[in-house]
C-alpha cells in the first residue's frame, strides 16, 4: 500500500532491505549504500490522547522543552500497533494505517527543504495563563526565548496553558489568528514590540499553511474581534 501510494504521486524514492533492527545503533552498524540523511522517529501523545510523530536527525535529542512550547506537555506513546498498525519502528510513513487521523507529525525544522518563497519574519507563538485563568498569547520571533521575569513585570506570574481547543477552537499550531474562536473574550495578544512595523510569517489557524502579514494588520484584525493587544 505505501510503494502503491508513492507511485501513484510520482515520488521518487529508493530502498534496501536488511535485517531487523531496533536501535540507532543496530542501523548504524548496517553501512547501507544507499543516499540520505539517517533520522529517528518518536510516537508521543499528550494527556488529551492526541498522537504525535517527531522526526529528527538520528543523532539529536528530542528538544521536549520546545516541543511543550510547540503543542503542549508530551510523553512517550507505547500504543503504536492499535494506532499505526506497526509494532515497533515507528516511521513518519505509518500514517497511511492512522484511518482516523489521529497522528500530528513534527518534522525537525534542520531537515526542511521547502525553502518557503514568502515574504516575512519567522515567529512563534505561545498560549500562556496566569493564576487567575486569564489566557494570553506571546507573539515572538523564532529564534527568541520568551523572558517570562518581563512578562512576569507586565501582565503576572505566567505559565504555559493547554486547553487552546477548548478556548481557541485550534488543537495546536498557536497564532494570533485563533482569537476569531475566543467568543468569550478571553485571550490577551502581547506581541513583541520588535516586530511592529515588520512583516511576519504566522498559521492562518491551519498548521499546513502559513500567511505572510504585516503586524499593523494582525492590530487590525485583533481590534475587529474586539480584543486588546499589549506591546512586549
Amino acid at each position: 500500500m505505501l510503494f502503491e501510494t508513492l507511485d501513484k504521486l510520482n515520488i521518487k524514492y529508493e530502498y534496501v532491505t536488511h535485517k531487523e533492527v531496533h536501535t540507532i545503533e543496530e542501523a548504524d552498524s548496517l553501512n547501507l549504500n544507499i543516499d540520505g540523511i539517517g533520522t529517528k522517529s518518536l510516537f508521543l501523545k499528550d494527556n488529551k490522547n492526541n498522537y504525535y510523530i517527531l522526526v529528527i536527525r538520528e543523532d539529536k535529542k528530542a528538544d521536549f522543552k520546545k516541543l511543550k512550547e510547540l503543542v503542549g506537555k508530551l510523553s512517550f506513546a507505547s500504543d503504536e500497533e492499535s494506532i499505526l498498525g506497526i509494532k515497533g519502528g515507528i516511521t513518519p510513513m505509518a500514517i497511511c494505517n492512522d484511518h482516523d487521523n489521529k497522528v500530528l507529525i513534527i518534522i525537525d525544522k534542520e531537515l526542511q527543504s521547502l525553502n518557503l518563497n514568502i515574504d516575512g519574519i519567522g515567529t512563534k507563538s505561545l498560549f500562556l495563563k496566569d493564576n487567575k485563568n486569564n489566557y494570553y498569547i506571546l507573539v515572538i520571533r523564532e529564534d527568541k526565548k520568551a523572558d517570562f521575569k518581563k512578562l512576569k513585570e507586565l501582565v503576572g506570574k505566567l505559565s504555559f496553558a493547554s486547553n487552546e481547543e477548548s478556548i481557541l477552537g485550534i488543537n495546536g499550531g498557536i497564532t494570533p489568528m485563533a482569537i476569531c474562536n475566543d467568543h468569550d473574550n478571553k485571550v490577551l495578544i502581547i506581541i513583541d514590540k520588535e516586530l511592529e512595523k515588520e512583516k511576519i510569517l504566522v498559521h492562518p489557524n491551519n498548521i499546513c499553511m502559513t500567511m505572510s502579514i504585516r503586524v499593523e494588520d494582525i492590530i487590525k484584525y485583533i481590534e475587529y474581534y474586539d480584543h486588546k493587544y499589549i506591546w512586549y
